[in-house]
């Protein structure tokens, strides 16, 4: 009998939580900079397929911040794993944070926001055909991604990487988590609480 592996599913702590999301950083900087490599190269492809893994890399960063309102909750611990390890909720949340760079306002942003889990569907499909042959239009498949969309995935990486170092340091996002474990009421989204406490003046 095949033996499986054993996967950890643990309610992480806030040193836990401060570890991983470090490390999720560093990742995406390694990741990054071995796509930039491969670009080099000429493996446009490859390139496209690390860029958009860097970026799930800094997904998992944001939602280790979230995390802390588990509590002891097992069912949202599950949850949270779950999503930590499957690439279409990752690639959803990069997602969201593209529509934030299009539009003007936290309401229009809002408003984009059900369109990622859609448009991920769609996104992992293309960055799984950086790397795999398949079958498209009846015809045999080989990964063959142009300079250009490989050169457009490395930009959009450094400038996630870059907000994530410069914006979103590991010690202020713990900060900011914990401020809203406090103080948000019952059924509050997270935008409304941003509005009524940090930007009230």
């Amino acid at each position: 009998m095949e033996q499986q592996m054993y996967i950890e599913k643990p309610q992480l702590t806030i040193v836990q939580i401060r570890t991983l999301a470090d490390h999720c950083l560093r990742n995406a900087s390694k990741i990054i900079d071995e796509s930039k490599l491969l670009f080099e190269n000429r493996r446009y492809s490859r390139s496209f397929f690390l860029s958009w893994t860097a970026m799930e890399e800094l997904s998992k960063r944001d939602m280790l911040f979230y995390a802390i309102f588990n509590g002891r909750d097992e069912a949202r611990w599950n949850k949270f794993w779950r999503e930590f390890r499957s690439h279409r909720p990752k690639i959803a949340k990069t997602l969201q944070h593209y529509y934030h760079l299009e539009v003007a306002n936290f309401e229009d942003w809002f408003k984009q926001l059900g369109k990622s889990k859609q448009d991920a569907v769609d996104f992992n499909l293309a960055k799984q055909r950086a790397l795999h042959v398949d079958i498209l239009h009846g015809k045999s498949y080989i990964p063959s991604y142009s300079k250009g969309m490989a050169g457009s995935a490395i930009r959009i990486a450094e400038h996630q990487l870059k907000l994530h170092m410069e914006v979103k340091p590991t010690k202020e996002k713990l900060k900011i988590s914990l401020e809203m474990k406090r103080d948000m009421k019952e059924g509050e989204h997270f935008i409304d609480w941003w509005m009524r406490t940090k930007l009230k003046h």
